[in-house]
């Protein structure tokens, strides 16, 4: 009996370790390490433009699916397009894009969509499935704003 109840306290315990593990990670969201240094970028560069005066770096956006036919493909630069770009510079972050497919067993996802930011000092690039992009509003906004803007910008 006393045997029978240790065992069901320890399994009680685990239990609620493994509840509060997986609490932990649905209120934090997984990032990759590209995501992390991509954060730090950006986090970089709108301190930069908080200085009066002060220019947004060249930075290239661009959006590639595969999954569709035709094939799509978008790019935007911070030289004709900043505000625009400087607003998806900061949806790529709010929704976790490099980081997009990853889960705690696998890194980062693949997929017919590649998304890619080059900068002068690093280039950020990550391949996802559509379902990645879209799972989070701030994704679906990006996806829509691309679209919008190098519509925008190609006329």
């Amino acid at each position: 009996m006393l045997i029978k109840r240790s065992l069901l306290l320890i399994a009680l315990m685990a239990a609620t370790v493994l509840a509060l593990y997986a609490y932990n990670r649905s209120i934090r969201p997984l990032k990759s390490p590209m995501q992390v240094r991509y954060d730090e970028w950006l986090s970089n560069t709108e301190k930069i433009l908080r200085y009066e005066g002060a220019e947004l770096p060249e930075a290239i956006v661009s959006l590639v699916c595969k999954d569709t036919d035709p094939v799509l493909s978008w790019e935007l630069n911070t030289s004709k397009d900043g505000a625009n770009v400087l607003r998806l510079l900061r949806l790529i972050s709010d929704a976790n894009l490099f980081s997009a497919g990853a889960s705690l067993f696998k890194k980062h996802s693949t997929g017919p969509i590649t998304l890619s930011v080059t900068t002068p000092t690093d280039t950020f690039k990550a391949n996802m499935r559509r379902e990645d992009l879209l799972s989070s509003p701030a994704g679906a906004v990006f996806m829509k704003l691309v679209e919008v803007y190098a519509t925008g910008s190609s006329g």
